[in-house]
């Protein structure tokens, strides 16, 4: 949590000083989630639940450079239109490494609860830094090609077009 309060997909800490979290999440609140449908549904992005997992090791392990692994869906975080959801997201660690659990359910008392993603996420103490791109040898390649010279796709009708007029 910041000075701005909670994380808005991390939520509120549970226990004391634990490394449990709980949010409500609602398309209402988080209005953006709205557009991300799979078959239909609305669906927590990939991104949301990596941007959750990594605050919460950054706040509650003091990870600085978090990098999660043997991410696994279990089953889709969907949220209906209708209802919020509340999900949960437990770290348990080990050593200089955590996992961690992903779970969802709806607001009735008798909902269930269902697992989401599991994985782990450990600090990346001794960071590489990328191998920059090389420039390709002799600078760009890029070069316009005169129309003269473009062949015809023989799986595409081809009609020749005269001087300056335009395809239909």
């Amino acid at each position: 949590a910041s000075a701005h309060g909670p994380h808005p997909l991390l939520g509120e800490r549970l226990g004391n000083g634990g490394s449990h979290f709980e949010v409500l999440i609602d398309l209402d609140q988080l209005a953006f989630l709205r557009d991300h449908r799979v078959f239909g549904r609305v669906v927590l992005p990939t991104t949301a639940i990596l941007e959750t997992v990594t605050a919460a090791a950054i706040e509650t392990l003091g990870f600085s450079r978090p990098v999660v692994r043997n991410f696994l869906y279990e089953a889709a975080l969907t949220i209906p239109a209708d209802e919020p959801v509340w999900i949960h997201l437990d770290l348990e660690p080990s050593g200089s490494r955590a996992a961690f659990r992903v779970q969802s359910t709806g607001l009735a008392e008798s909902a269930p609860w269902q697992l989401n993603v599991t994985g782990s996420v450990e600090d990346d103490l001794d960071p590489a830094d990328p191998t920059p791109f090389q420039p390709r040898p002799g600078g760009s390649i890029t070069r316009e090609i005169p129309p003269d010279q473009i062949e015809p796709n023989p799986k595409q009708p081809h009609a020749k077009l005269a001087p300056g007029e335009k395809p239909p």
